[in-house]
């Protein structure tokens, strides 16, 4: 069963037309219940995120584009409200890059 998340964000850092926009992620429940899977989903709220914010030629600033992403997934966690999604995406990434190969192997 895939289970859809909308949100509707209205973001300090995404003023004007922004706000007005929403964005779709797609995930099973079946995802969350891996590392890898968590990788897989955390990867799509990155991408929505970045899909969602504008960019640096609207903002004009690269602190600007990347707390927007950051905001926004961080929005998308905390509804999907999953412990090991959580965890992962509190994970530096230096030690996400370490850890994922192991991870994947494990879940085979």
């Amino acid at each position: 069963m895939y289970k859809t998340l909308l949100v509707c964000a209205v973001l300090i850092c995404a003023p004007g037309t922004w706000a007005d926009q929403s964005y779709t992620i797609t995930y099973s429940q079946t995802e969350l219940t891996t590392q890898s899977g968590v990788a897989v989903v955390h990867d799509r709220l990155v991408r929505a995120a970045r899909n969602y914010c504008p960019g640096y030629l609207q903002m004009k600033s690269h602190s600007a584009v990347d707390a927007c992403v950051s905001g926004v997934v961080e929005d998308l966690i905390a509804k999907i409200d999953q412990p090991m999604l959580t965890a992962y995406a509190e994970m530096p990434e230096s030690e996400r890059d370490k850890v994922l190969p192991m991870l994947a192997a494990k879940d085979k």
